[in-house]
């Protein structure tokens, strides 16, 4: 069987593969030796193949439970776990998966495949221990409801709806897109509970590997991995307080069952340990799209959700509530006027119907960040944002800007610049659009946003002349063909200088 294995690693195309390979490989034959190791791992270890080949994986691994001999052993996949490295004196986090290797029902041998995740722990543990050092700062201003901006009706009933849960210590749910502000509702519902004055710690499912999750989650006992120490996790850690996980549909199903299991029994088991552990942490959860979607994509086990939401919170995207767009711009323009210390007070007309007819894909944080890269960059003698200050990316060759009205667009630029699109017909001459120079759309790779907003522009203005002559110059007729009022396009006639 090892000449079998051999036969497979000296198979060029095989090798090509290996060899080039980031994470690090392992493969060992069916006595536990190993036959290979790729480039990834000999520079990591500073071994070559030649030194290792032959010996037992045990000789040069001696900590803890090797997953490579379980997958032997077993002769079944180890899913992909955290594997904690002590190299040189210098702790490394991986996430290993090993899995046998078969040719028909004969074992040859294991491969286990590593990938580095030292970085990413790293990250992780450091914004925990910020969170704490932030929550000690008497000086640190905590999100509180007066955080959260808007009248519209649904935004103020869920205000309402998550104020009144946060007294009942139940888990609660919170629906809404991403950067639609579910962590400052969380914040919030924790600082007016009766567990204020202990943790509360976030994170985001999504942005952790399955494999490192239920670790950071739950901790660790010192010889569950390689390498590993006794750790606890952010159960523990929020003990007494609220425990905020972000994201949470993006979870393995494994991983929510035993998330479940800690709910009904509210009590913990560090992984690798022989113990349960009392726990009392109240559980904020988050979603990124509706509760049914998640049920039907089976991105969130049904139970769980039974459990999570004995309330359910939907926060509604800024895109539904355009009322509010005023006062978040407001908002951000105070508190960035404070940080830069600028003076601006106002959007320019064109810039205020921009932001209310944009679809914010980002939501809130978006809206965030275009106010901020805005005032970061306007002269300081500056009192009003304007077209041109806003950020490229909003007009970028992937983006279609859906113009105040209804009806408005401008192909995206990667389409009209590409040398294989036919170029679009021209509208035939009418008596009132006749002396209308129309708009060339085959823009320049390096268009500013100015030109674009000037191409929106006299798409605009067509469409409002268009309207008038099909319905005989009658404002109500063709403010209701535009499918906008009739004052909105009496502004935007006066803006164009057309007059009846």
């Amino acid at each position: 069987m090892q000449d079998e294995l051999q036969a497979i690693l000296e198979n060029p195309c095989v090798l090509t593969i290996l060899n080039n390979m980031t994470e690090y490989v392992y493969i060992v034959d069916e006595q536990g030796c190993l036959q290979f190791i790729n480039p990834a791992v000999e520079a990591f270890e500073n071994l070559t193949n030649s030194e290792v080949k032959g010996k037992h994986i045990k000789e040069l691994y001696t900590q803890g439970e090797s997953p490579t001999l379980k997958a032997l052993y077993e002769q079944k996949t180890i899913p992909e776990h955290e594997n904690i490295y002590m190299l040189d004196g210098k702790q490394y986090h991986q996430l290993a998966k090993s899995f046998p290797l078969f040719a028909g029902d004969k074992l040859l041998g294991v491969c286990t495949v590593q990938r580095d995740m030292t970085l990413v722990s790293q990250v992780l543990s450091d914004n925990t221990t910020l969170q704490k050092n932030q929550q000690k700062n008497p000086k640190a201003k905590k999100k509180t409801f007066d955080s959260l901006i808007g009248e519209h009706p649904a935004f103020q009933r869920s205000i309402e709806l998550a104020r009144s849960s946060a007294v009942n210590d139940v888990p609660i749910l919170l629906s809404g897109f991403t950067g639609s502000g579910k962590e400052v509702f969380a914040q919030a519902i924790h600082n007016s509970s009766p567990r204020k004055n202990k943790p509360f710690l976030a994170i985001n499912c999504a942005a952790v590997p399955d494999g490192l999750l239920e670790g950071i989650l739950f901790g660790t006992t010192k010889g569950t991995f390689t390498g590993a120490l006794d750790k606890i996790g952010l159960f523990e850690q929020a003990e007494g307080g609220t425990l905020f996980l972000d994201e949470i549909n993006s979870m393995s199903l494994e991983s929510q069952a035993k998330l479940l299991r800690v709910l009904e029994e509210k009590e913990i088991r560090r992984l690798g340990g022989g113990c349960d552990i009392k726990v009392d942490v109240r559980i904020i959860s988050s979603i990124n799209t509706m509760p049914q979607i998640a049920l039907q994509k089976n991105q969130l086990r049904e139970d769980l959700f039974y459990r999570l939401s004995v309330t359910t919170i939907v926060i509604p995207p800024i895109k539904d509530r355009p009322q509010d767009i005023d006062l978040l711009t407001n908002h951000f323009i105070q508190k960035f006027n404070r940080t830069y210390k600028k003076k601006l007070r106002n959007l320019s007309p064109e810039v205020h119907e921009f932001f209310i007819s944009y679809p914010w894909p980002g939501n809130v944080r978006q809206l965030k960040h275009v106010i901020e890269s805005a005032i970061s960059s306007i002269p300081p003698d500056r009192t009003e944002i304007r077209m041109h200050d806003m950020p490229h990316y909003l007009f970028d060759a992937t983006t279609t800007y859906v113009g105040t009205l209804q009806g408005i667009s401008v192909p995206s630029l990667a389409a009209s610049a590409s040398p294989a699109s036919p170029a679009p017909a021209a509208a035939p001459a009418s008596p009132v659009t006749a002396g209308v120079s129309q708009p060339d759309i085959s823009q320049p790779e390096d268009l500013q946003p100015e030109t674009l907003y000037t191409i929106i522009e006299e798409k605009e203005k067509q469409k409002i002349l268009d309207a008038l002559l099909q319905t005989g110059g009658n404002i109500s007729k063709a403010a209701r063909q535009l499918g906008i009022s009739r004052q909105k396009l009496s502004y935007h006639m006066k803006k164009h200088g057309i007059h009846r």
